[in-house]
């Protein structure tokens, strides 16, 4: 078997430890706002059918809010059309709903997820998608192959998240195992690097009497079908008839610009061959935001300004976060040099103390808290170090087969000493904050049923 230098995770579909999503999530290269996003993706359906699912997200902004028994209901309705040559054949209108405790707070990075689906005979499609009452409306063309004939297909490609668990009545849920989270913007860039996706196989040829082989082969070209990034290739044994493939890869090689992510399947037993293209895009370099804050707020551009905001907000009140949020560049300048000299110990001394530590703790979360969904300055890891510091003392508990992996990060100073207790719930490294005896954090007595397989 053969890998790419890249990092590279599958996914097997028989993995009991997959991760764990949050219905919420932040649009891929933040501070960007999140917009309105639409995409698609086509599987092998019935009767002569393919299954087509269409995958959105949507500002959490944009939803109404309404007071309620002590909490904010938010709601929009979702308009879907499908046309077939002009002639409108399908309409769905969906409501979109979501819970808060103060949309003042929401971010306009903030992102719902949704999808629908539906049987629908192979041809081209125009499908467009509208929040009703505001003017954010997106459409697309799509092609729905025909995957019910006998030859080698490989399905589209469904660009993702997130995996989670699935929970009863999500429209998330797929293949009895999965909640699987889409990404229809496919926007990446340096801060969001890791392509996730799946597609299904299906036709393939094997025996109960000889071992049949396939290889994939992942590469992502540009549109003038010049190879940008290989991703390497893998040899398996034939599995069962619609077999979902889940990968992931780190793509921050890739300069800026639109591409194509390429799948070819190749089975070795009878040399068919079949492709899978999807359209992904990459922001360039310089359009990336660093995540490691300049010295002197003067200098730094807006991007660079909101990006220093969205890491430090956990230091901030919600007075100072209402002020920067009504301001423009200059005002934003102003606010962080304020933000700092306020909060320096020794304003006689050349540098800020507080600001060099700040950025310490940063750089080290950044180093050592990373996973392919956040940094490690915006982990949970990363916000209770940049809050308070580095513990006095770690105790790390490894897995059993009775526990997942957990860490107890203890401060003796605070409160006469308290505990923060990370449990890599998900299995991929992702330490989350389960429990705490600090008051006015995320405390839950019953931790340990968190950490049982």
């Amino acid at each position: 078997m053969r890998k790419s230098q890249n990092q590279h995770r599958r996914w097997m579909v028989f993995r009991k430890k997959i991760v764990i999503s949050a219905i919420i999530f932040l649009f891929a290269s933040a501070p960007l706002p999140a917009m309105l996003s639409l995409d698609a993706a086509a599987f092998q359906g019935n009767a002569g059918q393919s299954s087509l699912e269409i995958y959105y997200t949507i500002p959490r902004k944009s939803l109404n809010w309404q007071s309620k028994n002590g909490l904010f209901h938010g709601q929009i309705p979702l308009i879907t059309k499908i046309s077939f040559r002009g002639n409108i054949i399908f309409t769905d209108t969906s409501l979109v709903q979501d819970k808060c405790l103060d949309p003042a707070q929401i971010d306009s990075e903030q992102a719902l997820p949704h999808q629908m689906s539906l049987a629908i005979p192979p041809g081209i499609y125009t499908i467009s998608a509208n929040l009703n009452g505001t003017k954010q409306s997106v459409s697309l063309e799509y092609f729905v192959p025909n995957f019910n004939d006998t030859e080698l297909r490989v399905s589209d490609i469904e660009c993702i998240s997130d995996l989670a668990e699935p929970s009863p009545g999500s429209i998330f849920n797929k293949y009895g195992k999965y909640a699987v989270i889409p990404y229809p913007s496919r926007l990446y860039s340096l801060d969001y690097p890791v392509l996730n996706f799946l597609f299904e196989i299906y036709n393939m040829s094997w025996s109960d009497d000889k071992e049949s082989k396939y290889e994939i082969k992942t590469r992502i070209l540009d549109l003038n079908k010049k190879l940008m990034l290989d991703l390497g290739s893998e040899t398996y044994s034939a599995p069962l008839s619609n077999f979902p493939s889940i990968h992931s890869f780190d793509i921050s090689a890739l300069s800026g610009g639109t591409m194509n992510l390429e799948i070819e399947v190749h089975d070795l037993t009878n040399g068919n061959k079949s492709l899978s293209q999807k359209r992904i895009y990459m922001l360039n370099p310089d359009e990336s935001i660093a995540f490691l804050p300049k010295d002197d707020p003067t200098i730094m551009s807006e991007k660079e300004l909101d990006s220093l905001y969205y890491i430090l907000q956990p230091l901030l009140s919600n007075t100072e976060k209402r002020l920067f949020k009504n301001s423009n560049l200059q005002a934003k300048q102003s606010f962080f040099n304020s933000f700092w000299a306020m909060r320096d110990p020794k304003p006689e001394t050349r540098h800020n103390e507080y600001q060099l530590e700040i950025n310490r703790r940063i750089q080290y979360a950044n180093q050592h808290f990373n996973s392919q969904f956040r940094s490690g300055a915006t982990s949970d890891k990363g916000i209770i170090l940049l809050k308070y510091g580095f513990p006095d003392d770690v105790q790390v508990f490894r897995s059993t087969s009775n526990s997942k992996p957990y860490e107890i990060w203890h401060y003796y100073d605070i409160e006469g000493g308290v505990q923060f207790y990370f449990g890599d719930i998900s299995g991929f490294n992702q330490y989350i904050l389960i429990h705490s005896t600090k008051n006015g954090e995320f405390q839950d007595p019953n931790w340990h049923s968190q950490l049982k397989y």
